[in-house]
């Protein structure tokens, strides 16, 4: 499983996690990577907190965007959570690969926060949506890492290495991505939660939305598994056509072209809520 970064949106994983929990036994996956906000929701998955954390986006409530913001650049409510649910270790042989930007070098590092002691696994997650420009670096072994979504918001990559029959990528747009470091026998099926308010919904952390996204992310989770999984994984031409059924919306590209295009993206935001 790769789990996308996507702010507030990222409730609708959350509500897929709970799918996978009533299609799938957990020994079935092999490993995950995860990007900025996906990396909690893949985290809660792979120690079967789910309910947990889904309790805490549907009791986190933020009248305004700017009210989101404020309280996402002094990390109160997400870094507590973490303090919270994180001491859980993961369960030894699942591989969890997160995304981080090691500063000040300004490249993506990929981590598997598995085999990490509760410390420097703790700091790692908060490192992993410590938005860079917006948020103090978070320092683990004497190095500092801040979020590593600009670079690499859907890490598939970090899952070049294992013998996988299927990834499921969850995302939130249909951008061209370049899979082809992932071996053939291996079929990559998008998961793509889309609806009309794509920036609206990515900073709305209130109650109603984020039930409404975990509910939705759930029942769209059904529906996809079931239709996916209808002959198990060894299908190769079954899950062949799912991949291309599923993955033809893929048509536009929105991953930043260069290093100015990434600072450029960074401070765009940074000017759209003032501190």
């Amino acid at each position: 499983m790769v789990f996308s970064g996507g702010i507030a949106k990222g409730a609708y994983e959350l509500g897929f996690c709970r799918a996978m929990n009533e299609i799938v036994t957990f020994d079935q996956v092999s490993a995950i990577a995860a990007s900025s906000i996906g990396s909690i929701n893949a985290y809660a998955y792979a120690t079967h907190q789910i309910e947990k954390l889904s309790e805490v986006w549907k009791t986190t409530d933020y009248k305004s965007m700017h009210e989101f913001y404020q309280c996402l650049v002094k990390r109160p409510v997400i870094f507590d959570a973490i303090d919270a649910f994180a001491k859980i270790p993961i369960g030894a042989g699942l591989p969890l690969i997160i995304t981080c930007i090691q500063v000040p070098m300004i490249h993506v590092k990929y981590i598997d926060i598995t085999p990490l002691n509760d410390c420097d696994r703790i700091k790692m997650l908060k490192a992993a949506i410590s938005i860079p420009s917006m948020m103090t670096p978070i320092e683990v072994g004497g190095k500092k890492f801040v979020d590593g979504a600009i670079l690499d918001n859907t890490p598939v990559r970090a899952l070049k290495d294992k013998e996988l029959d299927v990834i499921f990528v969850l995302r939130f747009d249909h951008s061209v991505e370049d899979y082809s470091m992932i071996s053939k026998d291996t079929q990559i099926i998008e998961v793509v939660f889309q609806d009309e308010h794509f920036m609206k919904n990515s900073f709305a952390l209130d109650k109603k939305s984020s039930r409404k996204m975990i509910d939705a992310g759930h029942a769209y989770g059904m529906e996809f598994l079931e239709k996916a999984l209808r002959f198990g994984t060894k299908d190769k031409e079954y899950l062949k056509y799912i991949a291309s059924s599923c993955n033809r919306g893929a048509k536009c590209s929105i991953i930043p072209k260069n290093g100015d295009d990434i600072i450029r993206r960074i401070n765009k935001l940074s000017k759209l809520f003032p501190t």
